[in-house]
């Protein structure tokens, strides 16, 4: 009878501490998630990676396929380079400019 009480106190022992490392895991990477996330809203990431961060449209110009989709954004290979210009009838030169949008 006293091995199963102690059997079943070091099991009650273990699943608490297993319940505390799983919370404090989660905590941590809930932590660097938000810390990611904030540094691709302020530009941080795009600038960080050689890229050309253009707050007003949470663009990121010259960035890489690969680490665009790797921050949430969506990749456009060939862009025009007057997309935000508001004068939808300036003259514009063709030039594709690879852009991450977020």
């Amino acid at each position: 009878m006293k091995n199963k009480k102690l059997y079943f106190a070091i099991s009650i022992a273990i699943s608490i501490i297993l319940l505390i490392s799983i919370f404090v895991t989660f905590s941590l990477f809930s932590k660097e998630v938000l810390e990611f996330s904030q540094s691709v809203e302020s530009g941080e990431f795009c600038e960080a990676n050689a890229g050309k961060w253009i707050p007003e449209f949470k663009e990121c110009e010259q960035i890489s396929k690969e680490k665009c989709e790797y921050s949430g954004g969506i990749f456009q290979e060939c862009a025009s380079s007057c997309r935000n210009n508001p004068d939808k009838d300036a003259m514009c030169i063709t030039v594709c400019v690879p852009v991450c949008k977020y």
